[in-house]
């Protein structure tokens, strides 16, 4: 195709053209049918079967690297044992498969007495096999399986490889992160006592990371009584007591847990018969960082 003052446009230039404007306008980018990337970024197969061919980009900034490797259409049911196959052969360079996305069950905070007795729910179930993603961590780099599916009568798969870099990484890790958040020991209450929860939870940055929980009490006696209740707990989880100060309406604690942690334990009378409890742990990664973040996880 030709048009007035212009040289002939190929297909290929069209291809090109929305590949720099869908992704990284000033990277170097390679077309490579029937071929692997030529500057992965990262321990890579020099073969793979059925490569249709790579798409690969080469922004100046190495943590932008993008490339889709696309594989020849395959039968529906053979997906399994073709990914399977591949990711083998990145598994025996240095890859890994992720961790779990969420930590193992943890009772934490403030719980009733029913609360206590409850057994702890079944396993979540196992992540994927095979997995469709997988993480080499040297080089913070990730690659991540996409499947679809074309035809009606006798679909096909059709099947690509993506490789990103940096950002990509970094997502891909943060849950992991996020299962490092500090755990709160489970508390029960006095005998007698009523507990409603009013939340709890965590939040957290590359700074650092806050678990905390909430809960109404209700019962008969004092608020120094119910704060040594519920502090006289904490030492079986480890926790440290680093001073507690109080008047009749509120107490408080400070403590240390053996990571270092930094614990709140506050017990306030609200109104007769009623006192709102707060159990607070809060941990810094880096020490001497002086970065802020936004949060970027919270349960």
């Amino acid at each position: 195709m030709e048009h007035s003052g212009m040289a002939t446009v190929t297909e290929l230039d069209v291809l090109r053209g929305v590949v720099r404007f869908s992704r990284h306008p000033e990277a170097e980018l390679g077309l490579w049918p029937g071929s692997l990337p030529h500057r992965a970024l990262c321990p890579f197969p020099s073969a793979l079967p059925q490569v249709l061919g790579t798409l690969e980009q080469v922004p100046p900034s190495p943590s932008e690297y993008t490339a889709e490797i696309l594989f020849l259409p395959l039968a529906s049911p053979e997906q399994d044992r073709f990914i399977r196959e591949v990711n083998a052969s990145l598994l025996e360079l240095g890859w890994r498969r992720p961790e779990s996305l969420w930590p193992p069950h943890h009772t934490g905070g403030f719980l009733s007495l029913l609360q206590a007795e409850w057994p702890a729910p079944e396993e979540l179930p196992s992540p994927p096999d095979p997995p469709m993603t997988l993480l080499h961590d040297a080089s913070k780099m990730v690659a991540s399986w996409d499947v679809r599916f074309a035809g009606s009568e006798q679909p096909e798969l059709y099947l690509s490889l993506t490789l990103q870099a940096g950002h990509a990484y970094d997502h891909s890790t943060r849950q992991n992160r996020a299962a490092r958040m500090p755990e709160l020991p489970a508390l029960v209450p006095p005998a007698g006592w009523s507990v409603e929860v009013l939340g709890g939870g965590g939040s957290g940055n590359q700074r650092g990371s806050n678990s905390a929980s909430l809960a109404l009490l209700r019962g008969e006696g004092q608020t120094g009584m119910l704060h040594d209740q519920y502090a006289d707990q904490l030492p079986s989880a480890g926790w440290q007591e680093r001073g507690r100060t109080g008047v009749p309406e509120l107490w408080t604690s400070l403590w240390r847990t053996p990571e270092g942690d930094l614990g709140l334990l506050s017990l306030a009378q609200r109104e007769e018969k009623l006192w709102q409890a707060h159990l607070n742990l809060s941990r810094l990664n880096g020490a001497g960082q002086q970065e802020a973040g936004a949060s970027w996880f919270s349960f």
